[in-house]
């Protein structure tokens, strides 16, 4: 199955660039200029949208039991 999410502000690096995004089987197939196109099953129109990546919040306040929120020298050992 291929998706082409097209006309999107794409968030690349610290910009916003005009372009499309082709998903195929779930997966970025490929980048595409403004205006380009490309065979697709099926078509999602982002005009005046902004496609990012997702992120994932990797930071933790502590683990094994520990908070760093407690403030002592144990909870931060």
């Amino acid at each position: 199955m291929r998706m082409l999410i097209a006309d999107a502000r794409l968030a690349m690096d610290a910009a916003l660039v005009p372009g499309s995004l082709l998903v195929e089987d779930g997966r970025i197939a490929e980048l595409l200029g403004p205006g380009a196109r490309a065979a697709a099953d099926e078509r999602v129109d982002a005009r005046g949208m902004i496609l990012a990546p997702g992120f994932i919040d990797l930071h933790c306040h502590g683990g094994a039991g520990a908070d760093v929120n407690d403030g002592t020298d144990d909870a931060l050992a």
